[in-house]
């Protein structure tokens, strides 16, 4: 399940939702859990604080991940619907659709452990 929080004026399609969804099925699907995964849409501003509070990067950035867990391994005890963390996402670098749908994979995939050498 996928929590939007939308602190901007982006117009959040429910298409651009629906695809969200399918994307973390298909990244989720091995996985006999059923997890939750809150999205915020926020400003340059903010995406920006965040990254210098939690970065050290007094920078703007595209997307931001915060996972709960080092290693999904340790979910395997939980027997409720788990957060997984929270994907931060600056409508300033979203061109298109296809943009935000890029954005949020790439979030999950810092959210379930997967980097970028990987």
């Amino acid at each position: 399940m996928i929590h939007w929080h939308n602190r901007t004026k982006y117009n959040l399609t429910a298409g651009a939702k629906k695809k969200t969804g399918k994307i973390s099925e298909t990244l989720l699907a091995d996985r006999q859990k059923h997890f939750i995964i809150d999205v915020s849409i926020v400003s340059r501003t903010g995406i920006k604080g965040l990254n210098k509070k939690y970065r050290q990067k007094d920078e703007t950035t595209d997307v931001l991940s915060f996972p709960v867990f080092e290693n999904l391994s340790e979910t395997s005890k939980i027997n409720a619907p788990v957060l997984l963390g929270e994907i931060v996402i600056c409508p300033d670098f979203v061109s298109s659709e296809n943009d935000l749908l890029e954005l949020f994979e790439h979030g999950l995939n810092h959210l379930i452990g997967k980097h970028h050498a990987e």
